[in-house]
């Protein structure tokens, strides 16, 4: 793997909040024990934060990989050359009665 990128990258307050480590081995994070290191690993708290991290590996051309509970995932043991977003350690994202997308859709009463 090549030089590990600054995680100055990410040092948005948001971001950083959650963690950002450089050259993480992967294989403490999935369920099959396999994998070589993350060139960066950002671990957000909550849905803004993933989403300034999105934003800022679209700004640097870098790819970017999404690793939920790591279960029923296969790492290469050369690693990932790229950002890897982990949702492990975010809080629950919960939608409110304002949010139009949540719930069920309303049923008109028939007269």
């Amino acid at each position: 793997m090549s030089t590990a990128w600054p995680t100055s990258w990410f040092d948005e307050p948001r971001i950083s909040r959650g963690g950002v480590r450089t050259d993480v081995p992967l294989k403490g994070l999935t369920t099959f024990a396999i994998g070589g290191p993350a060139r960066v690993l950002v671990e957000p708290l909550d849905p803004e934060s993933a989403v300034a991290v999105v934003r800022r590996a679209i700004e640097r051309g870098v790819s970017l990989r999404m690793l939920g509970n790591g279960s029923n995932l296969l790492v290469s043991d050369s690693g990932v050359d790229g950002v890897v977003l982990s949702t492990a350690r975010m809080r629950r994202c919960v939608r409110t009665a304002s949010d139009s997308r949540s719930g069920p859709a309303r049923r008109s009463s028939a007269s």
